[in-house]
C-alpha cells in the first residue's frame, strides 16, 4: 500500500485551520505583555454584497501614542480601514497615551468584506487589530443587525 503524503497533509492542516492557528498563537509565542487592550466589538451583520462594518473601544495604558496600522478579521477575506470622503490613502488612527477611544472615530469607516461563512446577529467573530509597536490586541466582535447607536439596538 503507497502512503499519498500530500493527501493525508491536506486532510490533517487543511490551510484555513492552519491559517487560523497561525493568526490565533503568534501573540501568545511572542512573551510580550500588552497595555492596549480592546472592549465592546461589534460588527454588523454583513450585506448582500458581502460587505460589513463595526466599532470597537481602545484603551491605551502605555506612556507613549500608538498608531493602528491595520486590522484583520477571521471570518472574512479582507478587512481594511478606510476615510469616508474617499481619499485613497490609509487614514491614521492614533490612540494616544492614557487614553480610551471609540473606533473607528469621526471619518473612518472599519470596512470588512467577502465573509468566508454565513455570519448572523448574535455570532461572534475574532478581529485583531495591529499597531506601529508591533504590538496585536485580539478580540472577539459580535455581530449584530444594527448598530449601537440605531434607535432600539442595546449600548
Amino acid at each position: 500500500m503507497r502512503l499519498n503524503l500530500c493527501r493525508i497533509r491536506r486532510v490533517l492542516l487543511p490551510p484555513a485551520i492552519l491559517a487560523t492557528a497561525v493568526f490565533l498563537l503568534l501573540p501568545a509565542c511572542s512573551g510580550e505583555r500588552t497595555d492596549l487592550t480592546g472592549v465592546q466589538a461589534w460588527i454588523l451583520e454583513p450585506s448582500a454584497e458581502g460587505i460589513s462594518t463595526g466599532g470597537l473601544t481602545v484603551h491605551n495604558r502605555t506612556d507613549e501614542a500608538r498608531i493602528l496600522l491595520h486590522i484583520m478579521a477571521t471570518d472574512f477575506r479582507q478587512a481594511s480601514i478606510r476615510a469616508k470622503t474617499g481619499s485613497s490613502s490609509p487614514p491614521s488612527i492614533i490612540v494616544e497615551a492614557y487614553q480610551t477611544i471609540e473606533l473607528p472615530p469621526d471619518g473612518v469607516v472599519f470596512l470588512l468584506e467577502g465573509p468566508g461563512r454565513p455570519l448572523h446577529a448574535g455570532d461572534k467573530t475574532l478581529l485583531a487589530l495591529h499597531f506601529d509597536d508591533s504590538q496585536a490586541i485580539f478580540i472577539n466582535a459580535e455581530v449584530r443587525a444594527s448598530s449601537p447607536s440605531s434607535p432600539g439596538s442595546e449600548p
